[in-house]
């Protein structure tokens, strides 16, 4: 157990966040009034955050999009093909990771191989960062997109 020093409460120590400079490697705040002073900060600055945020990214760039899809064409067909078929019912979307089981995470349909446009694994955010970064690009991922009416599922 650990006393917040904004709050005065006692906790556990999984309720403080993990930081090389603190006590025993964790916070001296706990998580939930961290939350807050940051949020307090933000809504104080918020015309400086708000030009921050546009300024992060290439998402924020002009024609970022466009260039992505000019040379990811069949990563784009696969990932069109998939949310169509979960939208139509045809592929169940899980709601927890093959992986690790998480719940919380949102879901990302993972494909091995391009041109097995519905063989997807789920994968929380973490794990399917973690097996880009052990693996690297999946199968395929510099082909042309598939011919209309070619889908190949296993």
């Amino acid at each position: 157990m650990r006393e917040c020093r904004k709050c005065q409460e006692s906790k556990s120590i999984e309720e403080f966040y993990k930081t090389p400079g603190g006590i025993g490697g964790r916070d001296s705040v706990c998580k939930e009034c961290r939350k807050t002073a940051v949020l307090a900060k933000r809504h104080a600055n918020i015309e400086h955050f708000r030009e921050y945020d546009q300024k992060r990214g290439n998402h924020a760039k002009p024609g970022y999009v466009k260039a992505w899809r000019n040379r990811s064409k069949i990563k784009e067909q696969a990932h069109n093909r998939v949310s169509r078929a979960v939208a139509a019912g045809r592929i169940i979307k899980p709601e927890s990771c093959e992986q690790c089981d998480a719940a919380k995470q949102s879901i990302h349909a993972h494909h091995d191989d391009y041109t097995k446009q519905l063989d997807v694994r789920w994968l929380c955010a973490p794990c399917h960062q973690r097996w880009h970064a052990k693996h690297g690009e999946a199968m395929n991922a510099d082909m042309d997109p598939l011919p209309r009416g070619q889908l190949t599922t296993t």
